[in-house]
């Protein structure tokens, strides 16, 4: 799959548009040991616990217009709808979590274009579908 056009919106309006990298996803659950003086296999057992989701990191160019959208959702404790879409032939493939940016950061380089990066903890369960 080919990821170009894929893009970050946060609630219906804010798309943020010169992104050249997103990562998202990495649940990682946790291990109950449900081990008992009766198992007789001498292994441990386990049951799956609780998951965390992870994170969204986005890297991408400094346009003025992402600045303005970034920078006020990353002052916030307020959580936000998120939605991900990656065109995918014939369909799109969609991403949807709540979230709170946890990390911001612009970076201003005497060579080189202005860039941004950040990451989102997501909260809860995200849905992925294709439209």
């Amino acid at each position: 799959m080919f990821a170009n056009g894929a893009t970050l919106k946060f609630g219906t309006t804010n798309t943020v548009s010169e992104l050249t990298n997103i990562t998202f996803g990495g649940y990682d659950a946790d291990d109950l040991d449900t081990t008992t003086h009766n198992s007789t296999t001498k292994f441990r057992t386990f049951e799956k616990g609780l998951t965390d989701a992870g994170v969204v990191d986005f890297e991408g160019l400094g346009d003025q217009e992402d600045i303005d959208i970034l920078h006020p959702l990353a002052t916030t404790t307020t959580l936000q709808s998120i939605t991900i879409t990656v065109p995918t032939t014939p369909s799109v493939s969609k991403f949807e979590c709540n979230g709170f940016i946890n990390s911001f950061e612009v970076g201003a380089p005497h060579d080189d274009l202005i860039s941004v990066s950040g990451s989102i903890k997501i909260s809860g369960k995200p849905t992925y579908s294709k439209v």
